[in-house]
């Protein structure tokens, strides 16, 4: 049962009930298909069946009949099962399976989705051409207690399918979106593979390089966080924050803040006499502050009844501390030995996302070429066609769209892979006008080359939507907008560098018309970021 720590938490009488009630659905289903079910704890059961087809056949009617149920009850009440089906040799001893297989099977129910089914390659062989369902290759999977790696399917059921945009816009990829992050299976498995023989030699320290836009951030955010966290992994990293340094007023006070936060460590917080107290402890008394972090992380195992647990800290667009000019040269110097002394202590890893134009900068802060040098560094290279393909198809099939096709113009799935897979830099234009497209053609569920035209094609899409929204606005502000761009970006020709930075409406209020519009920046991205997130967000 997915959340059911947390149904329990909030009304156990209620949650035992509406238990007790789908468990008999349950129990019904698997007879039905002439399954057995043997011992289960509390929210988990454990059935065997003659076959795989009878196996998924009932898991996929107990999933249909639950979320059918669950219509009649209010959102936060809703129960929703994972289900994982395995194929293979079992021991029966009373009323309890045992096996290396049966694990697999319950590794699987954990990587599937609230609501979601997950079956081994050996199930996936006998079904295929049995049932009318559609598959999902998730690819290799390492999980705990399993020698080899798994070959996880995802059962496409419609009840998954998503009532929001599977595409991100010019939005990143954030750690809650890793259902429809697609495309950079090979990156993440990569940048895994290195960061875990980094910690084994002792600095687990990795540096994601690329140009901008090339998707640095939602690699690290939605790919490789998530698979270093996700349950069953071998990294056994229950913590995790993600910052970028111009969250706070210096890099090293953003790291802090992000630590004390939820999802990390905000247990740090309850031996310290508020946050300025702990920025000076990491500023001042750097080895003490890394022995605070490994302490907390104990005391946090200890309550998740683990024996130790490790920490990721994410650093994102780390080329800031060049581009912010209150960020002085020691400042920087610091920053990075934190960031070290973290990922040599044992207990922490660290990741962070760097923008190619920048790496010429690295040798002038002392430390942080060793750490990014050999492993310590991916260079993430633009999407190949067949990852384009997979960011443009697997996405909309999640959300139940379809492509439309003409006889004319071909296939427009196909039409916008050969489009992108023209121009390096198409990640984030694809992006954009895909999640144009859906808005689009949402309500039919297609999306159409009328609109794409529309749009004006990959190319013209984003600059058709700026003259729209900036043709609406009143002469005063049209007239203000240069001097607000002008407050938000940087332009130094000598690094050949185009850099964005914070900027708060106080930072542009000369006139009056300057400070409205920047303003309304700020509310409109405030209002895009939580419409558009699909869950908790990880600053």
């Amino acid at each position: 049962m997915a959340g059911y720590s947390r149904l329990m938490g909030a009304d156990e009488e209620a949650t035992l009930r509406t238990l007790g009630a789908y468990r008999q659905i349950i129990d019904g289903l698997i007879a039905a298909h002439r399954g057995r079910v043997f011992g289960g704890a509390g929210d988990s059961v454990i059935a065997e069946f003659a076959s795989p087809v009878a196996a998924l056949r009932s898991a996929t009617e107990i999933q249909l009949e639950i979320d059918k149920r669950n219509l009649d009850l209010p959102e936060e009440r809703r129960m929703r099962l994972r289900i994982g089906v395995n194929l293979g040799d079992v021991m029966v001893e009373g009323y309890n399976l045992f096996g290396d297989d049966v694990n697999v099977a319950a590794r699987l129910e954990s990587l599937a989705r609230p609501g979601g089914i997950c079956i081994s390659s050996a199930v996936l062989e006998q079904v295929r051409d049995r049932l009318e369902l559609e598959f999902e290759d998730l690819g290799h999977h390492e999980v705990k207690n399993i020698a080899h790696p798994i070959h996880v399917h995802r059962v496409a059921l419609a009840l998954e399918f998503l009532e929001t945009s599977p595409f991100r816009g010019l939005d990143v990829f954030d750690y809650g979106h890793a259902d429809i992050f697609h495309g950079r299976a090979q990156a993440i498995k990569t940048t895994h593979e290195r960061l875990q023989e980094r910690a084994e030699s002792g600095t687990a320290f990795l540096l994601i390089y690329g140009m901008s836009g090339s998707g640095k951030s939602s690699l690290m955010r939605a790919g490789l966080l998530q698979a270093i966290t996700k349950p069953g992994s071998t990294a056994d990293v229950r913590r995790f924050c993600v910052f970028r340094p111009s969250n706070a007023s210096t890099p090293t006070a953003a790291l802090v803040q992000a630590l004390v936060g939820e999802p990390a460590l905000p247990e740090m917080m309850q031996a310290a006499d508020g946050i300025a107290d702990l920025e000076r402890l990491f500023k001042e008394r750097p080895e003490a502050a890394i022995t605070a972090v490994g302490e907390t992380l104990q005391i946090a195992a200890g309550k998740e009844g683990v024996p130790a647990m490790r920490l990721a800290v994410a650093v994102d667009q780390l080329e800031e501390m060049f581009t912010s000019q209150d960020t002085s040269a020691d400042e920087r110097a610091g920053f990075i030995a934190l960031l070290g002394a973290l990922a040599r202590c044992g207990q922490v890893w660290v990741i962070a996302t760097f923008r190619t134009d920048f790496l010429h900068h690295c040798a002038s802060v002392a430390g942080l070429s060793q750490l990014k040098d050999g492993l310590g560094s991916y260079e993430l290279l633009p999407p190949t066609a067949s990852e384009f393909a997979q960011i443009i198809h697997n996405p909309a099939r999640t959300a139940g769209l379809r492509f439309e096709q003409d006889a004319q113009e071909g296939h427009l799935e196909d039409v916008l892979q050969e489009a992108a897979a023209s121009d390096p830099a198409a990640l984030p234009l694809l992006e954009f006008v895909l999640d144009a497209l859906y808005e689009a053609g949402k309500e039919r569920r297609v999306l159409s080359f009328a609109d794409y035209r529309a749009l004006g094609g990959l190319e013209g899409a984003i600059a058709g939507r700026a003259d729209e929204i900036v043709g609406a606005l009143p002469d005063e502000i049209q007239d203000a907008l240069p001097t607000v761009l002008r407050a938000l970006v940087t332009v130094r020709l000598a690094d050949e560098a185009l850099t964005g930075r914070l900027a708060g409406p106080g930072g542009v209020r000369r006139q009056p018309h300057q400070g409205a519009l920047a303003g309304q920046r700020h509310r409109r991205r405030r209002h895009r970021r939580r419409w558009r997130s699909g869950g908790p967000r990880h600053p």
